[in-house]
């Protein structure tokens, strides 16, 4: 039987007290649902798909919603141009949106309207290629917005001179994407107001960032990003 938020049970009875001869499952469900509230009440639930196809994700986005579930996090990665999908899919205390597709200028429209006019507050900037072209996709929340920069589509030299600037008013970054488009890359971040310590890498090798981890691990550092 379907549960909440996505979940599925399979049950195998072997209780009198919840059997009933003339084939009636209310005793049943009655208990599967008992025992489902009491294992999850006040546990925040999450849903994780991997490798969807964007209209996947757009199917599985309207399928979830409808159980009062909202994308939380995005992660694009193409094969051959076509871009596909991991996700993951929770409760929400505040109206959160995920849209995703936008190209530059659309991606700019969006978050003039929804951060910069309505107030909402950015959560993820993510950037993918498909067909050979960059897209944006952002979640958003009806959160009490902090200060914010944001910023998408830089080349290296743009962004590490929004970086700098960024760093010097106190703003720390929160999230940092990056496509790689006829071996040049550009990035997509935000940034928040927070008087926090950070360190921030990229462009590293496996081992390369396998050694920052552990030394920055030593230091009382911990991954927000990747």
């Amino acid at each position: 039987m379907f549960l909440p938020y996505g979940w599925v049970c399979s049950a195998v009875i072997n209780s009198d007290s919840l059997s009933d001869p003339n084939g009636n499952s209310g005793l049943t469900t009655d208990a599967i649902m008992e025992g489902f509230y009491d294992a999850t009440r006040d546990v925040p639930m999450t849903i994780s798909r991997e490798a969807m196809t964007v209209l996947g994700f757009l199917a599985t986005s309207s399928e979830l919603r409808a159980r009062h579930m909202e994308v939380l996090w995005l992660d694009f990665h193409d094969i051959s141009g076509t871009p596909y999908v991991n996700a993951v899919f929770g409760a929400a205390s505040q109206p959160i949106a995920g849209q995703i597709g936008f190209n530059h200028a659309e991606y700019q429209s969006f978050l003039t309207e929804w951060v910069e006019e309505k107030g909402f507050a950015i959560r993820q900037v993510e950037s993918y290629l498909e067909g050979g072209k960059i897209r944006y996709a952002a979640i958003i929340t009806e959160d009490d917005r902090p200060e914010q920069r944001a910023y998408h589509g830089h080349t290296t030299d743009m962004h590490e001179a929004e970086f700098l600037s960024a760093r010097n008013d106190g703003l720390v970054p929160m999230n940092v994407s990056v496509v790689s488009l006829n071996g040049s890359r550009f990035y997509t971040a935000f940034y928040e107001k927070k008087a926090v310590k950070f360190q921030m890498r990229t462009q590293l090798t496996a081992e390369a960032y396998q050694s920052a981890f552990d030394s920055f691990a030593a230091e009382g550092y911990h991954v927000v990003s990747l």
